[in-house]
């Protein structure tokens, strides 16, 4: 059975055909997350809000395109939702609040400057957070476009069904946010 068949299964009250779809979904919709917010903790939450929405509105679900572009098409709202809501209420947080599970304040987490590690370690967690920063400095749209097409291989036609926008304002979105990245990178290539 294919991704739509068990999503109509699922639409009919099919459990069994649901908890297969989170299986093959989870992994790939947390890494959506995970690229978007940087956050693991919080793109596992997100991902299963995600299969809670979808489940809940179930019977709504209409076979008019691949799962996976419904799938996204959710996962896109919710991001976009996080986004507004954050934007509308920035917080900052002290390094002295204390974790709620360990009771050891944050600064805690944050490396000792007096224990060095090797240093080609450093330089390849240097270079992957530059990446990380980098891509979280994009613009939304071009950042959604960036990491549905580059981290979670999504084909320009599937990312214009889940944003509901033309083929060719996917793939200018996307040279838009290859040209920032290259620029916003350039001294990281020079440096290596």
């Amino acid at each position: 059975m294919d991704d739509v068949g068990r999503m109509m299964a699922v639409k009919a009250g099919d459990l069994v055909q649901f908890e297969a779809l989170v299986r093959t979904y989870q992994r790939p919709l947390t890494s959506f997350f995970d690229r978007l917010l940087d956050n693991p903790p919080l793109a596992e939450e997100f991902a299963q809000e995600v299969f809670c929405r979808i489940y809940q509105h179930r019977e709504e679900y209409e076979a008019k395109a691949s799962f996976a572009t419904y799938l996204y098409r959710v996962a896109k709202n919710l991001w976009i939702d996080h986004v507004r809501r954050r934007a509308a209420a920035p917080r900052t947080v002290s390094l002295e609040v204390r974790d709620a599970e360990t009771d050891e304040p944050l600064s805690a987490r944050v490396p000792d400057a007096a224990v060095p590690d090797p240093s080609q370690s450093l330089m390849d967690r240097e270079r992957a957070a530059a990446v990380r920063a980098a891509v979280a400095g994009l613009p939304e749209k071009l950042r959604l476009v960036f990491v549905m097409g580059e981290s979670q291989g999504l084909s320009h036609a599937e990312i214009s069904e889940v944003l509901e926008i033309p083929v060719g304002t996917v793939k200018s979105r996307m040279h838009a946010a290859v040209l920032q990245l290259r620029g916003d990178l350039a001294g990281l290539a020079e440096a290596s």
